[in-house]
């Protein structure tokens, strides 16, 4: 049994050496600039607040991230177990959190007891003329030109240096269930995609994703959720005609099934856009797969390099 259950990621925390740079790729990304909080720059999404990242002033490093669990009392049981106790957020939106160090000196937070603001989105979808059903009539599809609407931050992964060990540590105090576990070779297990347990209620396939590697420990990737498939595209044209470095897009992928695009941050680092993602509840049992058809695509761009 695991101390918590983990609901969801909340925010992401990484440093950079140029708040202001980060800050504009952010903005182009499609994230909402809070500004400076104490030392700290927050960024909410494009509908919800408080903040999905944080970013501080130092060289370029991913710090860590945050997990929503149940409750304060949650809170309470895991400080008892790790040593240390709940503070108080001391940001907007307050709430509570205990700090852990994972095994490869990633900093994850456990918090609870967040309010959040609501804001409108973007319009509904008008839905799709597609296998013969004609759901659009008298509209006409117009896709708006400017960076995509980020609705949430939807996951992480992560290269660790011992893929079991970090396992354990995660699925002993968050519960996170096994989606798939992928194998270098029949019999060498190399990583695994991790999704929240939340009983009968659907959750994305994966919450992190972890992966041995030997140039680790790093963060592979930061992904965020979009309003779909037009608002990916757009996104993406918006970031090319701004000089980002596309890194890999478009295309599906096989595990989670997301439409995903990525590009680099100005220090090198890995953001998804992603629409379209799976959804599993409990009742799903993990599966054995192979790495290659983890870095494949059912149709698109293939991965440029596969550590």
């Amino acid at each position: 049994m695991s101390v918590a259950r983990a609901l969801d990621i909340a925010y992401v925390r990484l440093a950079a050496p140029d708040l202001a740079v980060q800050a504009r790729f952010l903005k182009d990304f499609g994230l909402v600039d809070l500004g400076l909080h104490g030392d700290v720059q927050l960024f909410a999404s494009a509908n919800q607040a408080p903040y999905c990242y944080i970013v501080e002033l130092g060289e370029p490093r991913f710090i860590g991230f945050g997990l929503w669990v149940e409750s304060t009392e949650v809170l309470e049981t895991l400080a008892a177990r790790e040593g240390g106790g709940v503070e108080p957020l001391g940001l907007p939106g307050g709430g509570s959190y205990v700090r852990m160090v994972d095994p490869d000196g990633f900093e994850i937070d456990a918090v609870a007891g967040q309010s959040f603001k609501v804001a409108a989105g973007p319009e509904n979808a008008i839905g799709w003329n597609e296998n013969g059903s004609h759901k659009r009539v008298d509209v006409f599809r117009r896709t708006a030109k400017g960076p995509s609407h980020v609705l949430r931050l939807g996951h992480l992964g992560l290269a660790v240096t011992d893929f079991k060990r970090s396992e354990r540590w995660y699925k002993e105090r968050f519960g996170f269930l096994t989606s798939e576990e992928f194998e270098a070779e029949p019999g060498t297990p190399l990583g695994a995609f991790m999704r929240a347990d939340r009983g009968g209620t659907p959750t994305d396939h994966h919450t992190i994703v972890l992966v041995a590697s030997p140039t680790a420990p790093r963060l592979r990737h930061v992904a965020f959720e979009v309003a779909g498939f037009d608002d990916l595209m757009a996104g993406r044209e918006h970031l090319s005609q701004s000089g980002y470095k596309l890194h890999w897009g478009v295309g599906r992928h096989i595990f989670g099934s997301q439409i995903f695009d990525y590009w680099l941050d100005p220090y090198g680092r890995e953001h998804e856009h992603w629409t379209d993602g799976d959804q599993l509840t409990a009742a799903v049992s993990p599966r054995l797969v192979s790495i290659d058809a983890v870095m494949g695509v059912q149709w698109g761009v293939e991965r440029p390099n596969r550590n």
